[in-house]
């Protein structure tokens, strides 16, 4: 058997592993059990698959691509984003993600991959076999999220005991997954009478999950689904007869799905399933505004792929302080095209419409004429139509270029493009070729490593939770050196030495020159490792407010740490100036501040009693850093009124300078919120006597 044949063989293989495994595959070797590992799987396939491909074009000097409108779509697509990488202010966050992002560049190079393999190593014959696993997989994940929730946990995990817990992520991502796995179940059987007893246990697994979930996104693809489906059929009959007794399904899926829109039935509620929490579009496309209005830049091309959450935090509303989910940072918009116009820009924002128009277009003209471009036509048109509708999501998008991918191959009209005529175009070919060959190459082995950075970060987080610090700190630090591009490695190895430092000085047994040595060793490394974080990614609040607390729990031991708290407070305020609980740190900053200044103010009566300019210096200090203090306090409660250790901080500092009544009013407040508090009680007796 020629070497191209048994390549050949390989890629096939491959590619039907990857639509088999990745809608159930899972590690617990990672803090991000779910997404962060079917991105391995996609990078692993993927690559290999390319690396395949390569060398054999190379060996045999012959590579024909399919191409047609689609493939110029997605082409531009990944060009727009591309340059929006390169212009990024944080493009280690653009291109890797650290938060496993699903619209980071890498990952939107795993679904172009994924869309040209697809629509190029896999014949015409195969796409039905292609969607008959991709069915089976769905059906598992539908059987295994209901076996979870009917009759409780299968695997051992903690993190697999939740509720709501599935193979592809929140209860609303896996109903719209298998919503578009019904749609794609639909297509086959109506289109391709495969009624086979397979078909109708997946398609029943299939609708019962979505009847759980009741999600009104899910319905509405289904409707769209169904009627081009009734369209379809209609424009291939023409004049010809309708046996209505065909269309029986058809109408009671569209009836179902149309009720589930039009009236709100609690079907969720059966098993008390968590709901997601979701930016609202009206938020999303007013920060995106935001964003674009910046600069020339970021109209043309955003702020990067996968930056959506600098923004977030930059120009959110304080209306959401006021919610329970007022900590949370969103990294992405409800909608998929309105975050890709947040981080790529007009450009970018154009480039995905015209992705969406093309493929809407080509499937209407042409799409329903062909058996086998029918069934994928009807599945990418339910996930791009929920591109509107909901937002990005690894196993949606693999999903939705897979089906564009199968519906290019389908087509009976595309064109192939010769590499090797004339010699000339051969020559830079290959040569582009083996410089391909060479990135894919040195961008898997980067992955693995980052990957192997991912598994020791969780190590290290046990550890932490068995109070292991030494062994915490070993696996994270192996962790930063395995993926240096990561922040959050960095804020979590820093607040480990913040842990040793209390240790060492809760330590009775230790002499007091290994006290200073092992405290003077720990403040260097906390405060290098959060330098380091901050350098790695400056545009990040959470770098600059975990520089402040490590600032601030170091005042005492360290003359400059108090000022170096502040300035860190100030630049996450910058960045992230409608967080109370930044304002609510910088104010207990300068109670801290205070303290230590009243203290030198004492010592500063029985030395110098008679140096009134250097006292009168003092008092002004004081007084100052008082004003900042419940400046900062009354921010945080502008921001979130029932802010409760606010009012409690504010209280103290009232009464510091003697301002009892505001002080009162204060702890008041601040029963009110926390009314079992009995320090703040007698202390409020205390004032009021």
């Amino acid at each position: 058997m020629k070497i191209e044949n048994i390549i050949d063989r390989i890629i096939n293989n491959l590619l039907y592993l990857l639509v088999f495994l990745l809608p159930i595959f899972f590690l617990p070797l990672t803090n991000s059990q779910i997404t962060l590992n079917k991105q391995l799987l996609l990078v692993v396939v993927c690559f290999l698959a390319s690396i395949l491909w390569f060398f054999k074009t190379i060996k045999t000097g012959k590579m024909n691509l399919v191409w047609n409108k689609i493939s110029s779509g997605v082409l531009v697509l990944f060009i727009v984003l591309a340059v929006s990488t390169f212009f990024s202010a944080t493009k280690n966050q653009s291109f890797w993600g650290t938060s496993i992002e699903p619209d980071s560049f890498l990952n939107f190079i795993l679904y172009i991959l994924i869309f040209f393999l697809f629509s190029n190593l896999i014949s015409k014959n195969q796409v039905f076999k292609i969607i008959k696993v991709f069915l089976l997989s769905s059906g598992i994940v539908s059987l295994f999220f209901l076996i979870q929730e009917i009759f409780g946990n299968i695997f051992p995990w903690d993190f697999a005991k939740t509720n709501g817990f599935n193979l592809i992520g929140s209860v609303q991502v896996l109903g719209v997954f298998l919503g578009g796995a019904f749609a794609i179940l639909i297509a086959l059987v109506f289109t391709n009478k495969d009624k086979s007893p397979l078909m109708w246990i997946i398609g029943a697994l299939l609708f019962i999950s979505i009847l759980l979930i009741n999600f009104w996104v899910v319905w509405l693809g289904l409707v769209f689904s169904v009627v081009f489906l009734f369209w379809t059929k209609l424009r291939v009959l023409g004049k010809n007869k309708i046996k209505l007794k065909d269309y029986y399904l058809l109408f009671a899926i569209f009836a179902i799905s149309l009720m589930f829109i039009l009236i709100r039935i609690p079907m969720n509620d059966i098993l008390d399933l968590p709901q997601e929490v979701n930016l609202s579009y009206k938020a999303g496309l007013n920060i995106a505004t935001k964003t674009l209005e910046e600069n020339a830049k970021n109209f043309l091309l955003g702020s990067g792929p996968a930056s959506f959450v600098y923004k977030y935090t930059l120009y959110r509303t304080s209306a959401i302080n006021l919610t329970e989910f007022w900590n949370i940072r969103f990294i992405q918009s409800s909608s998929s095209i309105v975050t890709v116009l947040n981080v790529s820009g007009i450009l970018g924002f154009l480039a995905i419409l015209f992705l969406m128009g093309t493929f809407f277009y080509e499937g209407f003209i042409r799409g329903f004429k062909n058996k086998h471009a029918i069934v994928p036509l009807i599945g990418g048109l339910y996930f791009l139509t929920l591109w509107i509708f909901y937002s990005i999501n690894l196993c949606l998008m693999f999903a939705g270029f897979l089906m564009l991918g199968l519906w290019v191959i389908a087509s009976k009209k595309n064109k192939e493009i010769s590499l090797i005529d004339p010699p000339q175009k051969a020559f830079f070919s290959m040569l582009g070729l083996i410089i391909l060959m060479v990135i894919t190459t040195a961008g898997f082995y980067i992955y693995t490593q980052k990957y192997t950075g991912a598994v020791y970060f969780e190590k290290g987080l046990n550890f932490l939770e068995k109070k292991e610090l030494n062994m915490a700190a070993i696996n994270i630090n192996k962790a930063r050196n395995m993926a240096k591009t990561n922040d959050r490695y960095y804020r979590d190895l820093s607040q480990i030495f913040l842990l040793r430092i209390n240790e060492v000085l809760n330590d009775k047994d230790l002499s007091g020159k290994q006290i200073q040595e092992d405290l003077q060793r720990n403040i260097v490394n906390a405060q290098k490792i959060v330098q380091e974080g901050i350098n790695i990614n400056p545009k990040n609040s959470l770098n600059w407010l975990n520089a402040g607390r490590i600032y601030e729990n170091l005042i005492s031991l360290n003359d400059t740490a108090a000022q170096s708290a502040v300035s860190a407070y100030k630049r996450a305020i910058e960045l992230d100036p409608k967080n109370p609980q930044i304002y609510f740190n910088l104010g207990r900053t300068y109670m801290t501040m205070v303290e230590r200044v009243q203290k030198n103010f004492n010592s500063l009566t029985r030395r110098f009693v008679d140096d009134e300019e250097k006292m009168e210096e003092f008092q002004n200090m004081h007084n100052e850093i008082i004003d900042f203090a419940i400046e900062n306090f009354q921010e945080t409660i502008k921001l979130k009124f029932n802010f409760a250790q606010a009012y409690n901080l504010l209280g103290k500092t009232y009464e510091i300078i003697g301002k009892n009544e505001l002080a009162i009013k204060s702890y008041g407040i601040f029963l009110q919120l926390e009314p079992e508090n009995i320090e703040i009680r007698e202390r409020l007796e205390n004032l009021t006597k």
